[in-house]
């Protein structure tokens, strides 16, 4: 599933590029195209390097194996979840002195 997000974000940046390519391209036409060149040159440099930061974290997750599970380890809050429960158990370790132990049962 983390591998689709990864093609539809790399996609969209296509998109975006293509966009700004069309609005150069239409900006040829207009007699006064200064808003729409900067408009397309924008575009145009957004969905480049939005396609680039993409498809470079890709090939790092890809590589580092964290494409193969359905979502990293790191979006998993049960398993962020489970460490912080772990580490504040070894924290709390409890109490070895009997009178102790007895005493927070209520007693007799």
């Amino acid at each position: 599933m983390a591998a689709f997000l990864g093609d539809i974000a790399f996609l969209l940046g296509i998109v975006v590029a293509a966009s700004g390519l069309l609005t150069l391209h239409c900006a040829a036409a207009d007699p006064r195209p200064k808003l729409l060149k900067i408009a397309g040159i924008v575009l145009l440099v957004a969905g480049i390097g939005t396609a680039i930061c993409t498809a470079f974290y890709y090939f790092k997750y890809h590589l580092a194996g964290d494409l193969e599970h359905p979502y990293p380890v790191m979006m998993d809050g049960r398993m962020m979840m489970k460490k912080i429960m772990q580490e504040r158990m070894k924290d709390e370790r409890p109490s070895t002195n009997s009178e102790e132990h007895e005493g927070h049962h209520g007693g007799n």
